[in-house]
């Protein structure tokens, strides 16, 4: 990770993982792919004019600062900068290294979703060919009627030469479903 600080040419300080990106084929630099930013908004606790005594540090009012999604519209979390879009690349201060990736793992752990499979549902195989229960592999009949659910098939369908066939009249199959590919309707 290559954590910096961006000073945009809209005037707002971004802090994310930044990576330079090349154009290799002229080797030159386009500007930089960064990967979760957030502008840092900074509200200063006190000021000092310069005409007055230095205070007490201790008596000084210290600022807050706050972390926000750059670009919250987005789907994404990764952006292309160009160039002329930033202004100035800096080392963060070390607090506030650790507060924005106190950030991150607080998004993670807020929107990650873990999920754990039923061992005893699921079928491992490296075998394509391995007899696999209904609805759950290559056999068309499986889902020639979706709306029955998986592991049923509707009975008027059947399988030959691994082409689906859904009869619609119970007289007359109909044997070849790609004639003008028009959707099989019942009369």
């Amino acid at each position: 990770m290559s954590i910096k600080l961006l000073i945009l040419e809209t005037g707002e300080t971004v802090i994310g993982d930044i990576k330079e990106v090349m154009d290799k084929e002229k080797n030159e630099a386009l500007g930089y792919k960064v990967e979760a930013p957030y502008t840092i908004d900074f509200m200063p606790g006190s000021t000092q004019n310069l005409d007055e005594a230095a205070p007490n540090p201790d008596d000084v009012q210290q600022g807050d600062i706050g972390f926000r999604f750059w670009a919250p519209l987005s789907a994404d979390r990764d952006f292309q900068f160009t160039y002329d879009f930033v202004r100035v690349v800096y080392e963060p201060h070390e607090s506030i290294l650790t507060a924005y990736l106190d950030v991150l793992a607080r998004y993670q752990v807020e929107n990650t979703v873990e999920i754990e499979p039923n061992m005893k549902e699921t079928i491992v195989s490296d075998d394509p060919k391995e007899n696999r229960e209904p609805g759950m592999g290559g056999n068309p009949a499986d889902f020639a009627n979706p709306a029955m659910g998986l592991g049923q098939m509707q009975e008027n369908a059947t399988v030959e030469d691994g082409a689906v066939k859904i009869l619609v009249d119970s007289e007359q199959p109909n044997t070849n479903l790609e004639d003008n590919n028009q959707p099989v309707v019942p009369e």
